[in-house]
């Protein structure tokens, strides 16, 4: 349909602004070109022993249906990208919406970034000096702050005392998670099987599985050698489970598990916090290339002097300096405060007449909007709002005595969305405003592609069902919906049945390829989605 020429030159805008601590994970830091320049220079000398043989680590991925790709530690993106698998196997299932329970979803507050914060944000008592007995790492600075955040966001009408209990709760998980002598996080099995992230257990249907993935790779001596066995030696360290918890004890790799010797089941998994993970590989490194001629004077030109240290522990003290000012920077610069700010200047500079926001949270909302035209915001379901200019829009709550939802409808909704009716003042026109913010997955996962699928089909019956009403009382609309749709674009068209992978020219996930998934979408589910696509252009009209 023509859009009226007194909007088509209107501004839109869509923006994942990031959860609170999301901005903060080894994948998202954000460091000066000089100093990626730098530590990316020494890298590459530090990855090399001398004689040619590399330290390799994994690439970040999402999808950890299978093992990722090794990639030598020889860049800023590959070491902290080998953290972040470490990261996305592990906390990114412990933050956002994760919840206390016995059963899926959970109880009220979403965890937000009580527990994911211990892993992101603990450091050392003195970040000057490298870790020892007498400068202990320290669990998360901020966990209270955290913790009242997750609670004022969504306690959902928790009474007191119950609400003191979980707090309590919290506490003392975090509590006994921190091991400050190694700046490890110790999780016993009973308690993240008390955990979930919406529809699933974290313990049985995300941390088991990826362990198990890990472990089997690690046993497949055979084909697993040279680059993936040595990321794999980096990586996973198993242990039997001997119902003592290791107490300072240094750790063997990014991550131990300790397995039950007659059930094979893992009963604990223990994993260094962010920063200490970076001390850990740097010393690694440093160790790796102490006989490389090359290492000494590369660490001269990083540090900008002439002192270096002849053993490794000496010269992992000196980088590791320098690279923990260099996060504490991003992560000064990444603060909530700091990001609402960066926002309010893309809002000055573009100047939206409607904007939809996705991952815009309890936090979020706590701020002042964007000044610099007259924004109203309707929030919907989840984290998802539309920001109007009230001076150019109009909103209207109901057409015919039938009302508007500011959500998207239905048993299958998207997790988050928010809807909006707005009338043009000066020109009249319609326009149908959404956003939306559907399950995350990688193609891979079957029941996330599912959902997806389901989610779109209750977004297009949505619009529909709202075309419908206008065009029955002689009205027509602009359609704007904007989102993080958490898709490649073959699975909009074929879910990830084997079309979606023959598409000529699909575009592709960074890492692993793209590949089908052992338990593909039915047909079916592409033919709901045609007949859904169909029903919705029908209800436009021509």
């Amino acid at each position: 349909m023509a859009v009226d020429s007194a909007i088509s030159e209107l501004r839109l805008l869509h923006a994942n602004v990031f959860e609170d601590g999301l901005a903060d994970t080894p994948g998202n830091l954000g460091f000066t070109a000089d100093f990626r320049r730098r530590a990316s220079e020494l890298l590459r000398v530090l990855c090399d022993d001398g004689q040619g043989r590399l330290l390799y680590g994994f690439t970040p991925t999402r999808d950890l249906s299978r093992l990722p790709p090794t990639v030598p530690l020889a860049s800023v993106e590959s070491l902290f990208g080998f953290i972040d698998v470490l990261y996305s196997a592990f906390y990114h299932s412990l933050g956002g919406e994760a919840r206390l329970g016995s059963v899926a979803p959970g109880e009220p507050p979403n965890l937000e970034s009580t527990l994911r914060g211990l892993f992101l944000r603990s450091t050392l008592a003195d970040p000057s000096a490298p870790p020892s007995p007498t400068n202990p790492w320290q669990s998360f600075p901020g966990f209270e702050a955290a913790l009242q955040d997750a609670f004022s966001s969504s306690s959902g009408g928790l009474s007191a005392e119950r609400e003191a209990e979980l707090r309590r709760q919290l506490r003392g998980i975090a509590n006994d998670a921190f091991e400050p002598a190694q700046g490890s996080l110790s999780w016993e099995r009973s308690t993240i099987e008390g955990i979930f992230k919406r529809h699933e257990n974290v313990m049985r249907d995300q941390w088991d599985r990826y362990i198990a993935m890990f472990q089997s790779a690690a046993d497949d001596s055979v084909r697993n050698e040279g680059a993936t066995a040595t990321a794999l030696s980096l990586l996973l360290h198993v242990k039997p489970s001997t119902g003592a918890r290791p107490q300072g004890e240094e750790m063997m790799a990014l991550l131990e598990t300790f397995v039950d010797g007659q059930s094979r089941r893992v009963e604990r998994v223990r994993t260094l916090s962010m920063r200490a993970a970076v001390w850990w590989l740097l010393s690694r490194l440093c160790q790796h290339s102490l006989r490389n001629p090359h290492a000494a004077s590369a660490i001269e030109a990083f540090l900008g002097g002439p002192t270096v240290s002849s053993d490794a522990e000496g010269r992992a003290a000196a980088v590791f300096r320098q690279v923990l000012q260099a996060i504490d920077l991003w992560e000064a610069q990444s603060d909530l405060t700091y990001r609402h700010a960066r926002l309010c200047d893309t809002f000055r500079n573009f100047s939206p007449a409607v904007a939809t926001l996705v991952e815009y949270d309890a936090q979020w909302r706590k701020l002042p909007l964007p000044a610099g035209r007259s924004y109203e915001v309707v929030s919907g379901s989840g984290s998802a709002s539309i920001l109007f200019d009230g001076h150019v829009f109009e909103r209207l709550l109901a057409v015919a005595d039938e009302g508007i939802p500011n959500q998207v409808e239905g048993e299958r909704a998207p997790k988050s969305s928010a809807v909006a009716l707005l009338r043009h003042r000066s020109s009249g026109v319609l326009c149908l405003v959404m956003a939306v913010h559907l399950e995350s997955g990688p193609p891979t996962k079957t029941a996330a592609v599912r959902m997806r699928s389901a989610q779109t089909q209750a977004l297009l019956a949505g619009v529909a069902k709202l075309a419908a009403l206008l065009r029955s009382q002689g009205e027509r609309c602009a359609v704007f919906v904007g989102g993080d749709f958490n898709a490649i674009r073959e699975e909009c068209i074929a879910g990830n049945t084997p079309g979606s992978y023959d598409t000529p020219d699909a575009v592709q996930p960074g890492a692993p390829p793209c590949s089908p998934s052992s338990e593909p979408s039915p047909s079916s589910e592409t033919l709901k989605q045609q007949d859904s696509r169909r029903a919705f252009q029908s209800s436009l009209g021509p």
